[in-house]
């Protein structure tokens, strides 16, 4: 049934966009980055990554700058990102809108109660941006022929249910764990991880199939021709 409801998807035939390239990856990376840094300007305070989550690391005085710059950056470069994918409107959509809950994230930190429900908001737009993260693949999966291959129906509904794992796991931990923070960042690494090995995947995938656009591949397109000039299909 899963299958059958991706299979309804349109053709993956739309270029990747130079900026879905770039931003795909500068936002898991900026993320990771400054979870690194930190972790390296705690000092002294007590904070363990394995029990502890990024929202706490967040709330702490000296690393909640750094920390809220990774969250924005990361959600920025979703939003980017989604405005170039080589998927059906519903999947861009969906991956903007966890920027922008990741962006509400950044806005409403853990602990820090300007107003009254704060807390509420912040955990409330994590859940729906991790969940929407997770059914991503899925969201963005299509039967046609010449499909990428992450986003081909087995290989999303295999990523979807690895994700989904790992909210599940992420939610058991939340009610009685001893490893929230290790968990919380796989579920969150591998969200914001996926889309960037997929956009990578279907840029290598046109570009080998002589599909991307002239501003891309630096060819130049004759008008009425079915391929830009200088690119060869493989």
């Amino acid at each position: 049934m899963i299958s059958d409801l991706a299979g309804r998807f349109r053709r993956h035939d739309r270029p990747v966009r130079h900026r879905s390239l770039a931003f795909s990856v500068l936002g898991p990376c900026g993320l990771f980055a400054a979870g690194l840094l930190a972790e390296y300007l705690l000092g002294g305070v007590k904070y363990s990554s394995i029990g502890d989550t990024m929202s706490v690391l967040a709330s702490i005085k000296q690393t909640a700058v750094v920390t809220t710059i990774g969250f924005v950056w990361c959600s920025l470069c979703q939003i980017i990102t989604a405005t170039g994918l080589p998927v059906r409107r519903i999947a861009r959509i969906a991956l903007a809108v966890a920027g922008v809950c990741g962006l509400v994230v950044a806005a409403c930190p853990v602990g820090v109660n300007a107003f009254p429900g704060m807390t509420t908001i912040h955990f409330a737009a994590a859940a729906i941006g991790t969940t929407i993260l997770a059914i991503w693949p899925l969201l963005s999966a299509s039967r046609a022929p010449g499909t990428p291959l992450p986003f081909r129906p087995v290989v999303a509904t295999m990523a979807t249910i690895a994700l989904l794992a790992l909210l599940a796991w992420l939610l058991s931990q939340s009610i009685n764990g001893s490893m929230l923070g290790l968990v919380e960042r796989l579920a969150v690494y591998g969200g914001v991880t996926w889309p960037a090995i997929a956009t990578w995947w279907a840029y290598r995938h046109y570009r080998d199939e002589g599909r991307l656009p002239a501003r891309v591949t630096g060819a130049t397109e004759v008008a009425g021709a079915a391929e830009p000039v200088g690119v060869q299909p493989s």
